[in-house]
């Protein structure tokens, strides 16, 4: 798994997915992204490229979105594969995020261009 950021303006960062989000990459996805977190901040996180979500992956995602609510923070998902997004419609997931087709959505969502 490859994890990559990008900055959007201030305070929007587009994190980019890049294999499967396991156990082997969870603990990296979540020391990279939570910190990115910050008060007010904007987030998208773009699964365009993620091709796999195991539980461990759930999980951080899990944490990702609490600690966005406990921080005022928006997330917005993009680019969901079938089989990622098949995860996480049957474990709830689906219900707790915001998702747009891709990062041009994304922005208008957030109010940013």
């Amino acid at each position: 798994m490859k994890i990559s950021n990008q900055s959007h303006g201030e305070n929007v960062s587009v994190i980019s997915i890049d294999g499967k989000l396991d156990i082997s990459g969870s603990l990296h996805a979540q020391d990279f992204i939570v910190p990115l977190i910050i008060e007010d901040s904007k987030l998208v996180l773009d699964l365009s490229d993620c091709d796999w979500i195991s539980s461990s992956g759930l999980r951080i995602l899990l944490i990702i979105a609490k600690t966005a609510m406990s921080k005022n923070s928006q997330i917005i998902v993009v680019g969901v594969r079938k089989a990622v997004w098949d995860i996480m419609e049957m474990t709830g997931f689906s219900s707790m995020f915001t998702f747009d087709d891709n990062l041009d959505e994304a922005f208008k969502t957030l109010g940013v261009a």
